[in-house]
């Protein structure tokens, strides 16, 4: 049993629940292939998002400056790592204050809100699934903490070139998309088969990321 579960009571069908409700108001994209997925699947699958989707609302907020951003992103990072002594819940006390108000929380400040809830029910799934979904989620994350680092003295994340656009899409879906396959390559899968799905897997997520930006680009720009 890892130091974070030790710290917390163990999960409950009900934090499982929670989570499946969660990830409907999250993303339709996810929601959509969580709801056709059998189980365990589904919630392995489901899980591993909202890990993502924690680090993803630190980083898209406008209200928070960008070197608290990246300090946020260390931290929760760091309470992903099982060999760190971080808890999760130095990263809640540490994001607490940029919460809005309980009534004014959007689905996705929800989530942020219950980061303690998201870690006790990814650690009770079986370690093979935390090993297969833990290095693409902190892929994510570190990666969106050195893209606020590097535009902390701009106000904020400024993408200067093509090059550097998919890079950060690299980090925001294509290790998504490796964190899918991770998961769904364990266990008797044939060796053709498994780099066919590694091959494929950071371009749909890059795909998918690039459609987002081209569908925002003008509420971005304005």
């Amino acid at each position: 049993m890892s130091r974070h579960a030790d710290a917390r009571p163990p999960a409950t069908d009900d934090d499982l629940d929670w989570c499946h409700d969660a990830v409907q108001g999250v993303s339709r994209t996810f929601a959509l292939t969580v709801d056709v997925l059998d189980e365990p699947m589904a919630s392995h699958i489901c899980i591993g998002y909202l890990l993502c989707r924690i680090a993803d609302t630190v980083e898209d907020s406008s209200s928070i400056a960008p070197d608290e951003q990246a300090h946020l992103l260390r931290l929760y990072d760091r309470a992903l790592d099982p060999d760190d002594d971080t808890t999760v819940d130095e990263f809640v006390t540490a994001v607490q204050p940029h919460l809005p108000a309980e009534g004014e929380q959007s689905d996705d400040w929800m989530v942020v809100a219950n980061t303690a809830r998201v870690f006790r029910t990814f650690e009770a799934l079986p370690e093979d699934v935390r090993e297969a979904v833990r290095p693409p989620v902190r892929e994510l994350v570190s990666g969106m903490a050195m893209f606020v680092e590097r535009y902390s003295q701009t106000g904020g994340l400024r993408i200067q070139s093509r090059e550097e656009l998919e890079e950060y899409c690299y980090y925001a879906a294509g290790t998504v998309g490796n964190l899918i396959t991770n998961l769904v390559t364990r266990g008797n899968v044939d060796s053709e088969r498994r780099s066919r799905l590694y091959d494929t897997a950071e371009e749909f997520g890059l795909l998918l990321q690039l459609v987002n930006i081209a569908k925002d680009v003008h509420d971005d720009y304005t």
